[in-house]
């Protein structure tokens, strides 16, 4: 959706121009199994759990709490672009699903409304296949934008079934 609204032939043009923003691990890096690695601005911690790292850091996001078979989270960045504009990007061991939550709203609800809804118990989502293995779902929810990727339609709603955060 956000790449047909900013111009781009297909969302990977998007996410390949757009991905060199978001601080990854170098190629080689090593997670072990069942952590969590989270990478800011500021330096790199590791966590035995989504819940932890949340709770830990006091993040406000929601974040996948049913994730599908073999699937597991494997790191999280956070990117502070300015006092306004956070960036958060989950990462998976499917590398073809990937989550990017903002505080910045990069498409319109209007311009939304053109595509497929969804609802869970906490979003309306907009879903668009953009090809025959290419799928995404935007959602605004507070002050946050999240957009999930996936070239598989199941795991696309089990990641959107499955969205949720810490109680506060």
């Amino acid at each position: 959706i956000i790449a047909n609204i900013k111009g781009y032939s297909n969302a990977w043009e998007f996410v390949v121009e757009n991905i060199q923003k978001i601080p990854c691990m170098h190629p080689g890096d090593k997670v072990n199994d069942g952590e969590i690695t989270l990478i800011k601005n500021d330096g790199v911690m590791t966590y035995n759990s989504i819940e932890e790292l949340m709770q830990t850091e006091g993040y406000d996001i929601l974040y996948p709490s049913k994730l599908p078979d073999g699937v597991r989270i494997t790191k999280i960045t956070q990117q502070i672009i300015d006092e306004n504009h956070i960036v958060y990007s989950i990462h998976f061991t499917d590398v073809d699903l990937s989550i990017a939550i903002s505080t910045q709203m990069s498409v319109s609800l209007e311009d939304l409304q053109q595509y497929q809804q969804y609802e869970t118990g906490n979003f309306v989502f907009y879903i668009e296949k953009i090809s025959e293995h290419e799928y995404q779902a935007i959602a605004h929810r507070g002050k946050y934008e999240y957009i999930v990727f996936s070239n598989q339609h199941d795991v696309l709603m089990t990641i959107l079934d499955g969205m949720r955060g810490l109680e506060k």
